[in-house]
């Protein structure tokens, strides 16, 4: 089979350091609780709700792994 010359996604993002350093900037501003009630006067009601659900869910998702985490080291 013939080399694509466009490499798959997973090697994109395993060999992109700046991918890499973008994705931990954004989780870390994500977990960072001064920018969790942030107000951005250009944003409509409907976004910032949205936001706001996908911080609280992003937060949940850390809690359940941290707690099966947990659960698991304790078996």
């Amino acid at each position: 089979m013939p080399e694509s010359k466009f490499p798959s996604l997973h090697t994109a993002i395993a060999e992109s350091p700046e991918f890499n350093a973008m994705f931990l900037k954004k989780i870390l501003y994500y977990l960072n609780p001064m920018n969790l009630f942030h107000r951005d006067e250009n944003v409509g009601t409907s976004l910032r709700l949205m936001h706001g659900v996908n911080k609280i869910s992003f937060l949940l998702f850390l809690i359940c792994l941290a707690v099966m985490t947990v659960r698991w080291w304790m078996r």
